[in-house]
């Protein structure tokens, strides 16, 4: 269900000090800058005009702890730790002949502790209007990001530096589908969604 992807574009800064002597000095320090995916997954099946299901993302530590060792970084070296983008796709359409529009709104709220209280949010995060489900069936869709969502994201990243552990619930309402599902007609299919989140790493290289 969860799947990250991430690629490493190192970006390398050399100085050069030249002194009077005329000795000359070559001191070389990189940025590295990590993109990591975080992917959950909507599973649908409904007999009326209604969708409200949850996932939970809490992956972000796994997938960051990865990402340091992979560049032999430490939570120390992070510079910067912020999500950049937000897309989904329809991974499984449903069986219908016809196509689907769905209309509704994606939340995001903060529960670190599975039975402790909600932190932060909910509020919404992604916005969603008439989306057909052919259109996004195998074809990622920027999502529409509302930035009170995105606070909640970047805010439970920032505490990943500080040895954090967070735990994101993420929760689609929809308010409109059409044609409505009935018994008869029902509506079965799957979101993959996928969080971006970009980590920036200072290391120093030693000659």
């Amino acid at each position: 269900m969860k799947k990250s992807v991430f690629t490493v574009l190192a970006l390398s800064v050399l100085g050069i000090l030249v002194l009077a002597s005329g000795c000359v000095y070559d001191s070389l320090s990189s940025q590295v800058v990590v993109t990591e995916k975080v992917n959950v997954q909507f599973k649908e099946y409904r007999e009326s005009p209604s969708i409200g299901s949850v996932v939970v993302i809490d992956t972000f530590k796994e997938r960051l702890m990865d990402a340091l060792e992979e560049n032999h970084a430490d939570l120390e070296d992070i510079e910067t730790i912020t999500m950049v983008a937000g897309e989904y796709k329809v991974a499984a359409p449903s069986k219908a002949a016809h196509d689907w529009t769905v209309s509704g709104v994606v939340t995001m709220r903060r529960q670190d502790d599975p039975m402790g209280p909600v932190t932060a949010g909910p509020a919404t995060f992604v916005n969603m209007t008439s989306q057909s489900l052919w259109a996004a069936k195998g074809k990622p869709v920027p999502a529409a990001l509302n930035s009170a969502g995105v606070a909640i994201v970047n805010t439970a990243l920032a505490d990943l530096k500080n040895g954090g552990d967070p735990r994101l619930i993420v929760e689609m309402v929809s308010d409109n589908i059409v044609p409505a599902p009935s018994p008869s007609d029902p509506l079965e299919f799957s979101w993959l969604a996928q969080v971006t989140f970009q980590v920036v790493i200072h290391v120093d290289v030693k000659k």
